[in-house]
């Protein structure tokens, strides 16, 4: 999606759950919320010159452009969906006059995000194995592997711990319910690295009788889970489809294991 207009930066701003970076080359994390604090929408952005271009997920496209219509009314912004770009990765820069590329800040550094002309994409395919294996490694759960439209908050994904919340800016959709999550310190379900995994789409996760999360797909048996974090008792004994499983937080993670009382 791309959204430019001398209004671009303020609209946005007033949207989603941070601001467009300050400069060129860089990307930040946003999200799109329901009044109920819950994720519809959730990417990268960056400048391009002076438009601003969002990853959208193919799941939510429709119901994003329908959003932005609404909430833009007035204001003085074009926004339409770029079909003829693509979206890419790469673990560094590489030069192309066609290429746009914006440093990843999630997870400590996840390399670049890369646009470029969707014929000149063709066989970033091959490169999916190498994403999705740097991707797992930092524990980064994205909708459309993880999760779905509205099912999750920020702070599940750790949104506020990878630069994609901003609590010193002003109000948004769903602003409420994240700050007042932030502020009481009510956040339990979090990102978990999953060991062990043989799980090929989107699996519970056990800990004996009970479902303390989800796991997205497993890519050479390891995959990402969304768990109640304040519910395991022994990171070494969960299991997915009665597979004995261990889970690891992230490198970068400020939260932890801890069981809690029913």
């Amino acid at each position: 999606m791309e959204v430019s207009g001398e209004e671009a930066d303020h609209f946005l701003s007033n949207l989603l759950t941070t601001n467009p970076p300050d400069a060129e080359g860089q990307s930040v994390w946003w999200a799109l919320l329901s009044p109920q604090g819950k994720i519809a929408a959730e990417g990268l952005m960056g400048w391009n010159g002076s438009a601003i271009l969002l990853d959208v997920h193919d799941s939510v496209i429709s119901a994003f452009e329908k959003k932005l219509r609404m909430y833009k009314l007035r204001a003085k912004v074009n926004a339409a969906m770029r079909n003829d770009l693509s979206v890419g990765w790469s673990p560094h820069a590489v030069a192309g006059d066609q290429n746009v590329f914006h440093a990843d800040p999630r997870g400590g550094g996840f390399g670049f995000r890369v646009i470029a002309p969707t014929e000149a994409a063709e066989g970033w395919s091959k490169e999916r194995s190498t994403y999705e294996a740097e991707r797992i490694a930092r524990g980064l759960a994205f909708l459309g592997s993880e999760f779905a439209a509205d099912e999750q908050f920020p702070h599940d994904l750790a949104m506020e711990l990878n630069s994609g919340v901003n609590f010193k800016k002003g109000c948004y959709v769903g602003q409420e319910v994240v700050s007042r999550m932030q502020h009481r310190s009510t956040a339990r379900k979090r990102p978990v690295i999953v060991r062990g995994a043989a799980n090929p789409e989107l699996a519970d996760v056990m800990l004996g009788e009970r479902v303390i999360g989800r796991a997205g797909p497993a890519h050479d048996g390891k995959a990402i889970a969304i768990v109640r974090i304040d519910k395991v008792s022994n990171p070494e004994a969960a299991t997915i489809n009665g597979q004995t499983v261990s889970l690891a937080l992230p490198s970068w993670a400020s939260y932890a294991f801890s069981d809690s009382s029913d």
